[in-house]
């Protein structure tokens, strides 16, 4: 069975079975209209460490991926980033939520790269002397 998906200006994807429901999201609602209680992040490049990007193939298929295990996930602690079964179990991530971790955890990165390069510069310049 291939299912048929119509996105964002009517492209149109086909995808195969692979024996489960996949979900495709293009864009979601950010206007900051709709949005309240508005908070930064902090502390997330802890939180995107601990994480364990993996290769896989579904089972039943020969279908290959990569991604991250949604147990695993749920259990470093970012629940807002899983979709959990009827029973209550990890089932499903929200990739493309998860972004704005990444970007942050990038930016803390950055600011703990250019703190390094500050330091080494002000060592040269002592060294110089």
């Amino acid at each position: 069975t291939i299912y048929e998906y119509k996105g964002f200006n009517n492209d149109i994807f086909y995808l195969p079975n692979v024996g489960f429901d996949i979900k495709i999201c293009n864009f979601e609602k950010s206007t900051i209209a709709i949005k309240d209680n508005i908070v930064p992040l902090y502390g997330q490049l802890d939180k995107v460490l601990q994480l364990n990007p993996v290769s896989y193939v579904y089972k039943n298929t020969d279908h290959h991926s990569i991604g991250l295990i949604a147990e695993e996930v749920h259990a470093v602690g970012l629940s807002e980033f899983v979709e959990y079964a009827k029973d209550g179990t990890p089932d499903a991530l929200a990739y493309g939520n998860m972004v704005s971790l990444c970007i942050k955890a990038i930016q803390e990165l950055n600011a703990k790269v250019e703190s390094l390069e500050k330091r080494l510069s002000e060592f040269e310049i002592i060294e110089a002397i």
